[in-house]
């Protein structure tokens, strides 16, 4: 599949709308943070894809991601800032995240701006790839505990409280990161209130629902009250990356629609192609008087 540079004045075009006009999202000032959720073979990895390629070619554009299961974003690492690929990094690349959001909302307010401005620094977005694992304990151990009716009490405690550290800087970054410039893009398997609170969701507004299995999820990423029109079979298993959308600035009634469909080898070739706009990490993390370095990485030096 061949890819066109997909910037246009309405936005990053991600997908099709099902009368086969584009589906574009608004950039940069007014993208609003990010919710991707749909279970396993929905499409939820194709839509990241089609984000990721989509703001690949964009200059003044830093890409960092967390990927703790090393499957989706380790083909990103040519344009990637940076990838953190275990808790302790996760951890380490929040904390910097968060660090530079009041340094450069800081600058901002002694510079009297009310908006970024690239000639400060880039855009930078964090790319999440499976907000329950940033609990670092494998969560197939917890559902299979679940399914088994034999939950670990003290297994669920420390889950919670990993979660609970990474998901709060999380919750500050989508609270103040709008303003200089950081965006969010996060994904789950498991879009359960358990796992997004209704704190982190009222801030991830723009939430795309891939294929899920009950209401509950379909309320937690789409909304109370969205439930009662749009069941989990709308979107049938045949139909690869489709998916209902909330939080458009245009659009108030969610919207259908279908990601754009990007082989590996294309996506490959697309990243490898704007190797060359990777922003390094010492022009990201200007905060961090240490210089600290996510240790581990996959990008190209």
């Amino acid at each position: 599949m061949r890819i066109r540079d997909r910037r246009q004045t309405d936005g990053l075009v991600v997908g099709r709308r099902l009368d086969g006009r584009p589906f574009a999202i608004p950039y940069p000032e007014q993208l609003p943070h990010q919710l991707i959720g749909g279970e396993t073979g929905s499409g939820k990895s194709g839509l990241l894809a089609a984000q990721g390629a989509a703001l690949a070619p964009l200059e003044d554009v830093a890409m960092l991601g967390v990927d703790l299961k090393l499957t989706e974003l380790a083909r990103w690492h040519p344009r990637l800032t940076a990838l953190a690929t275990t808790p302790k990094d996760a951890s380490l690349l929040f904390a910097l995240g968060v660090a530079e959001m009041h340094r450069r909302n800081a600058l901002m307010q002694s510079l009297g701006l009310r908006k970024w401005d690239t000639d400060l620094g880039p855009w930078i977005f964090i790319i999440v790839d499976e907000l329950a694992r940033l609990a670092g304990i494998a969560v197939e151990q917890l559902l299979a505990q679940a399914l088994a009716d034999t939950v670990d009490p003290k297994l669920v405690r420390q889950a919670k409280d990993a979660l609970g550290v990474r998901l709060a800087m999380i919750d500050q970054l989508a609270a103040l990161g709008r303003a200089p410039g950081i965006r969010l893009i996060t994904a789950t398997q498991y879009p359960t209130a358990d796992v997004i609170d209704s704190s982190i969701r009222s801030q991830l507004t723009l939430r795309f629902m891939l294929r899920v299995i009950s209401r509950e999820q379909v309320a937690v990423i789409l909304g109370a009250g969205n439930e009662a029109n749009i069941t989990p079979s709308s979107i049938p298993v045949r139909e690869r990356g489709g998916f209902w959308c909330v939080g458009l600035p245009e659009d108030p009634r969610p919207v259908r629609g279908r990601a754009l469909l990007i082989d590996d080898d294309t996506l490959d070739a697309r990243f490898a192609s704007f190797a060359h706009l990777r922003v390094p990490q010492d022009q990201v993390f200007k905060a961090d008087p240490e210089q600290h370095q996510i240790t581990t990485l996959r990008v190209v030096q």
